[in-house]
């Protein structure tokens, strides 16, 4: 969701420096919180395999990325992307009506 946020305020908003301090902050927002993130976990475990492959427990890691994915869909496309859908929906529709 919080980079969900980023995103759509980098969209709205028109200055390019503004642009890149809110999605900077918004990013760092959410590293800070320490949430998971699918393709984040991904590339961790690669860069663990390529260290030492013997202590990764595949069935956790499975896990642990299924449960990312399914947050992310739930957290960007439910909790954000639909409630701005239709916020913005009827604004859309009155323009192209003028």
């Amino acid at each position: 969701m919080i980079v969900c946020i980023a995103t759509y305020t980098a969209l709205k908003v028109k200055d390019e420096l503004a642009k890149t301090v809110i999605m900077l902050l918004t990013i760092m927002t959410f590293v800070l919180c320490g949430f998971d993130h699918c393709i984040a976990n991904i590339g961790l475990y690669v860069m663990q395999v390529l260290v030492d492959p013997s202590v990764l427990n595949w069935k956790l890691i499975s896990e642990s990325i299924s449960l990312s994915i399914l947050g992310n869909v739930v957290g960007g496309a439910g909790l954000l992307a639909l409630p701005l859908y239709y916020i913005l929906v009827p604004e859309k529709q009155n323009e192209a009506a003028k």
